[in-house]
């Protein structure tokens, strides 16, 4: 028998996937901001004014948050409801060292600084015909007047069938069941 010399030829190939999941990577931004002066004012003693940089934007000026790390702390606490105690430890793992208090704050001033979008969603909400609800009974643990085992409501409310995944607004007014609610219905509700 005879070896042909075998050279091997495309036949098309074969793909096959796998998830890889790479872990979330902390790191520290810095912002290096140029000083400027009046260098004959400096030879000859004079007194000068010194111009510095401007800051970049900052999402919360003073905070060491960049934006990213605030969407990353606000979805962990909102969509997977996961409590700042395990994201603190969470962050300990990754050797980050930021108090519980601390997430606390921006979690507040990220709700501060979303109320103006809030309201525009709700001027919009309460102007459509329709609009679709759910009450959902929550435990909050610190209100004021009431104790912790108080029952409050949550209202989630959209403009349309499957509404929550377009336009969602959700409001705790720590109302009993079946309390007023007109404040979160059209303008134009009127009741029989």
């Amino acid at each position: 028998m005879r070896l042909l010399p075998w050279r091997p030829a495309p036949h098309g190939e074969e793909i096959s996937e796998q998830l890889d999941i790479i872990p979330a990577t902390v790191q520290v931004l810095q912002h290096v901001r140029f000083k400027y002066g009046c260098r004959h004012c400096d030879r000859h003693a004079e007194a000068s004014t010194i111009i510095t940089s401007p800051m970049p934007a900052q999402p919360m000026p003073g905070s060491i948050a960049s934006a990213s790390t605030l969407a990353t702390v606000l979805t962990a606490k909102y969509v997977d409801g996961t409590p700042m105690y395990r994201m603190h430890a969470a962050l300990l793992r990754g050797e980050v060292e930021v108090a519980r208090t601390t997430l606390s704050q921006w979690a507040i001033k990220a709700g501060v600084m979303a109320t103006p979008l809030y309201e525009a969603m709700r001027q919009v909400l309460r102007q459509c015909p329709v609009i679709h609800g759910d009450e959902t009974r929550v435990q909050v643990l610190k209100e004021d007047g009431r104790s912790a085992q108080s029952q409050s409501y949550m209202w989630a409310c959209g403009i349309e069938p499957y509404a929550y995944l377009r336009h969602i607004l959700t409001e705790l007014p720590c109302r009993q069941a079946g309390a007023d609610v007109t404040d979160l219905l059209p303008f134009n509700f009127k009741k029989n």
